[in-house]
């Protein structure tokens, strides 16, 4: 092997590392679920770009959807609620964690909650994905 190829080598499993590429590091699609009252932070979307924040308390038992892999040191992940109060249907969840005035005006496209890393194992488990 020669010296550059074992500089690439090393770099690409460091880099890989450093991304959360590992078998613990949350991806796409993966299932999380609260165990128990959680305060998740949240942000709407809208057609034209902007967005708003927003907090809200979940019972045990919500079920979050990962958005996007577990990158770098980010102590957050983003997710989609796909179940609360035992109800997976959408217009109940978006009515649930919306407030009136961000879900109701117009252009609203979508909205996504952030859950702390530090929280799975403790207020928060992995759920194994569907097959």
């Amino acid at each position: 092997m020669s010296r550059w190829s074992g500089i690439i080598a090393a770099a690409t499993v460091a880099g890989l590392l450093l991304v959360g590429c590992g078998s613990n590091a949350l991806q796409e699609g993966d299932l999380l679920e609260s165990t128990q009252d959680l305060r998740v932070n949240g942000e709407s979307v809208w057609d034209d770009g902007t967005t708003e924040a927003f907090t809200k308390d979940v019972p045990p038992g919500t079920v979050f959807r990962v958005l996007y892999a577990q990158r770098g040191t980010l102590d957050i992940i983003e997710c989609e609620p796909i179940k609360v109060e035992k109800s997976e249907d959408a217009t109940f969840i978006v009515e649930y964690f919306l407030p009136p005035h961000l879900r109701n005006r117009f252009g609203f496209k979508s909205f996504s909650v952030t859950l702390s890393l530090a929280d799975i194992g403790t207020k928060i488990k992995r759920l194994e994905k569907p097959k």
